[in-house]
């Protein structure tokens, strides 16, 4: 899936892309958003992007699953 927001412990997030089993498609839709972290992210890093940071955005969905 793409664009579709998940809620972590600290904010909302869109993960470049994620997968929804169809178990949690069934409970939440696939159009909804997720009350936790999605059970597979991928997250796309960029140049721009620094360890720290991606790291730290792992560390906040594993934390929210």
């Amino acid at each position: 899936m793409t664009e579709t927001v998940c809620r972590t412990l600290k904010q909302g997030r869109r993960p470049d892309v994620a997968y929804m089993s169809p178990e949690l498609v069934a409970q939440f839709g696939q159009e909804a958003g997720l009350p936790q972290s999605f059970p597979l992210i991928a997250e796309i890093a960029s140049p721009d992007d620094s360890v720290e940071g991606l790291f730290a955005k792992a560390i906040e969905y594993l934390a929210s699953i």
